[in-house]
């Protein structure tokens, strides 16, 4: 952070700007062992490292899918979704699978609590364990494809009717015009949707990065109580400098969000 500027990278491409050769496995059980931790992973037949699971269970609490998240060897993330089998077994597409939103069974049997809705299930994930510690009555849920989930919250809006709702961007044009699209789905069923942009992350920053910054429960509850009201085609009146988007882009964005 220098000049007034942040800048979010993740481990491996921290590793790879500054002076770091190697794949991202290379890479990350050289940081693994200088944290004097122990780094228990493996490739895979295609060089990919499984680095999470995330699973999605229905209303009833039944597993339906999980995505799983790998890491290739020049670090770059991918994702993939199965379903099981029934056998014990994972089939990798999910077909005509019903989506569901993450944690569902939590949202449903907890109708006060206010929803966070955020891009990733690791933000999500990250979230619910300080609102956990923290008694608080809040759960963070997303979608399975993330950015790339927009048009299917006119389904997924239905398990969130009457509820509160705070809606956090990913840092990028892609993430904000998918929260403005999730915004508009929300319009009408949920009580209220406010839109919480995320202040200083840098360049593709999100709210664990926001975290990392040596956030409290109280930074999280101040960004939760400043977040403004989403309307229908409002777009913020000024751009933010540490922001990648300008004024005219989530004008533009959201307009595409409305063509949904």
């Amino acid at each position: 952070n220098g000049g007034g500027s942040t800048e979010t990278l993740h481990l491996f491409d921290f590793a790879l700007k500054y002076g770091w050769c190697g794949d991202w496995l290379t890479a990350d059980k050289h940081y693994a062992e200088e944290a004097g931790t122990e780094l228990d992973v493996r490739k895979d037949s295609k060089g990919r490292v499984l680095e999470a699971t995330y699973d999605y269970h229905d209303a009833d609490g039944t597993l339906v899918y999980q995505v799983v998240k790998y890491r290739l060897p020049n670090g770059k993330k991918t994702f993939r979704q199965r379903r099981p089998d029934g056998q014990g077994n994972w089939i990798y597409n999910l077909d005509d699978t019903a989506r569901v939103l993450y944690r569902l069974p939590q949202i449903i049997a907890n109708p006060q609590y206010a929803i966070v809705i955020v891009e990733g299930e690791k933000d999500a994930d990250r979230l619910n364990g300080l609102f956990e510690r923290g008694n608080l009555d809040f759960i963070a849920t997303t979608g399975a494809q993330g950015a790339h989930d927009t048009e299917r919250w006119t389904f997924y809006a239905e398990s969130l009717r009457g509820r509160n709702c705070i809606v956090i961007p990913d840092n990028d044009p892609d993430g904000i015009k998918h929260a403005h699209g999730v915004c508009l789905c929300l319009e009408g069923i949920a009580a209220s949707v406010k839109f919480a942009e995320l202040p200083e992350v840098g360049s593709k920053g999100d709210i664990s990065d926001w975290l990392d910054q040596g956030k409290e429960l109280c930074d999280l509850h101040l960004l939760f109580s400043e977040a403004k009201p989403w309307t229908p085609g409002e777009a913020p009146s000024e751009a933010d400098p540490k922001r990648d988007a300008t004024a005219s882009d989530l004008i533009k964005a959201n307009a595409g969000a409305r063509a949904l």
